[in-house]
């Protein structure tokens, strides 16, 4: 039990640690488009490559097959 509490503890942890970002909160290019005034210059490079992301996400959403496929599952897969 103390082993599972432990491996459980320490895939969270990476997960915080390796998580989407400053901007992985946005899952809509639109909402991201929104904070861009309030972006740091030290982070635009951050910025631009989540709004990347997102923008093809979006694009392969419109193939009617993956129509059902979450925003999220298609962001991850074009992240990876």
């Amino acid at each position: 039990m103390r082993r599972n509490i432990t491996i459980l503890f320490a895939l969270l942890s990476m997960t915080f640690a390796f998580g989407q970002g400053k901007y992985g909160k946005y899952l809509s290019s639109k909402k991201l488009a929104m904070t861009y005034k309030s972006v740091k210059d030290g982070d635009k490079d951050d910025f631009y490559q989540q709004y990347y992301w997102l923008v093809k996400a979006e694009q392969l959403k419109t193939f009617p097959h993956l129509k059902d496929i979450k925003p999220k599952v298609l962001y991850e897969f074009v992240k990876k």
